[in-house]
């Protein structure tokens, strides 16, 4: 039942992380196009009714993505332990970002943009840490999924379940490579 719920939750937060990472695509115009995309997408995802209900179904996910991971034991495949490592770095990945980005947003009175990202891999030694931070978040979420599906799928198997992490990281990459060259204005440094 709990891996069933997971899986639900888990669809439906994928559909707003695919809109996100979709976002960060827009980058590849420029940030005035990032941006405009990520306001059309705001009146979805801050719509006063779907706002809580992401943050709340996020909360039931990590609860039951942890339950799981602990009473699941010790993996004994490659793929258990990439599920349960990548399920682990998104588990501690989304306690940080989700509340970094509230905070922002609702103590600091930040516009939590892209330049609220950017600000954090624009400079060393924050860079040193938060390059990766989102490199691996990506490739986690890619390699989550492939873990998934080659579950999902056993016994059979496809080349894409590895190509897909692969896909991540290297998506991951992009998007920190593109933050690090914009230009962010002072008040988020």
């Amino acid at each position: 039942m709990r891996q069933r719920l997971h899986l639900l939750f888990g669809a439906g937060l994928l559909v707003f992380i695919a809109a996100h990472l979709a976002n960060h695509l827009a980058l590849a115009n420029g940030s005035t196009d990032h941006i405009a995309t990520m306001e059309a997408l705001r009146t979805f995802y801050r719509h006063p009714v779907v706002e809580p209900l992401l943050i709340v179904g996020l909360i039931i996910q990590l609860a039951l993505g942890l339950r799981l991971a602990l009473r699941r034991g010790r993996p004994q495949s490659g793929w258990a332990w990439a599920q349960v490592t990548s399920g682990g770095y998104l588990f501690v990945f989304l306690l940080m970002h989700v509340p970094a980005v509230l905070f922002g947003r609702l103590v600091q009175s930040l516009d939590t943009n892209i330049f609220f990202a950017a600000a954090t891999v624009h400079e060393t030694p924050m860079s040193l840490f938060f390059a990766p931070y989102y490199t691996l978040a990506v490739t986690a979420v890619f390699l989550h999924l492939a873990a998934a599906l080659r579950f999902a799928m056993w016994p059979r198997t496809t080349p894409w379940l590895v190509v897909l992490p692969a896909l991540g990281f290297i998506l991951g990459i992009w998007i920190v490579a593109k933050m690090m060259s914009l230009h962010v204005p002072p008040a988020y440094l």
